[in-house]
């Protein structure tokens, strides 16, 4: 435990209140022959110019290495945006 374990331990907090009061997620019985995926906490510090800490802040991620293509998952997409979009918002800010 470090000297700044109580802020460490707020963002935690505050992320699990975040994650509830937006309903992200229900507690449900799994189907039989499945597993849940497992999620961990990923925490980060954020600095000023000075390198003094501003903000910590945490965040609960899904251990996606652990599904499974056509069981847990069909597709995958990432936002992207294509060139032509990215002329005609241009233009229009023109």
């Amino acid at each position: 435990q470090g000297w700044d374990a109580p802020k460490w331990e707020e963002a935690t907090q505050q992320e699990y209140n975040t994650l509830r009061s937006m309903e992200c997620f229900d507690i449900l019985p799994l189907p039989a022959g499945c597993k849940a995926i497992q999620s961990m906490l990923v925490y980060k510090l954020k600095l000023d110019r000075n390198n003094i800490p501003i903000r910590y802040k945490a965040r609960v991620v899904a251990k996606g290495y652990q599904q499974r293509w056509g069981v847990d998952y069909v597709d995958s997409f990432s936002a992207t945006a294509h060139p032509t979009a990215i002329r005609a918002m241009l233009a229009l800010a023109a």
